[in-house]
């Protein structure tokens, strides 16, 4: 009887171990379509950026900086909430 008990107990542990892993899952996928929407949202405000300051400063090197600011600001944001 207590062969039994040991091994409904290690069978009990194991499906709860693999329950545990199952819920974790779909966090995964979430997080990781965080960061693509993130990656894509980075990209357009880089352009969007670019644009705008293509037509207010006439300084290519200081729009390049603010670009870049803004582009790595939006993707650790993203990076932020997923994690």
């Amino acid at each position: 009887m207590l062969e039994f008990h040991h091994a409904f107990d290690l069978l009990s542990r194991k499906l709860t171990g693999w329950v545990q892993q199952f819920i974790l899952l779909p966090n995964l996928l979430i997080a990781l379509l965080i960061l693509v929407a993130t990656f894509f949202a980075a990209r357009l405000v880089r352009r969007l950026v670019t644009n705008l300051l293509g037509r207010v400063s006439g300084s290519g090197t200081l729009n390049n900086l603010v670009v870049t600011v803004c582009y790595v600001g939006v993707l650790l944001v993203g990076m932020f909430f997923t994690l």
